[in-house]
């Protein structure tokens, strides 16, 4: 995986729970969690049903 697609990762995570009424901290915490969640996984595709909702 490249620092770009991680970048990616990292602000759709954000994006995603703003656009989901989340605050700015917790969007914060979501995008960070999917980034975890992404770099354990080859590529960047996980399993579906790997992602867990940010609340």
């Amino acid at each position: 995986m490249t620092q770009e697609v991680a970048c990616d990762l990292f602000n759709a995570g954000y994006l995603a729970a703003r656009f989901d009424s989340a605050g700015p901290e917790a969007a914060a915490k979501n995008r960070s969690r999917i980034a975890v969640m992404v770099v354990q996984h080859r590529g960047t595709i996980i399993p579906r049903g790997a992602a867990r909702p940010h609340r």
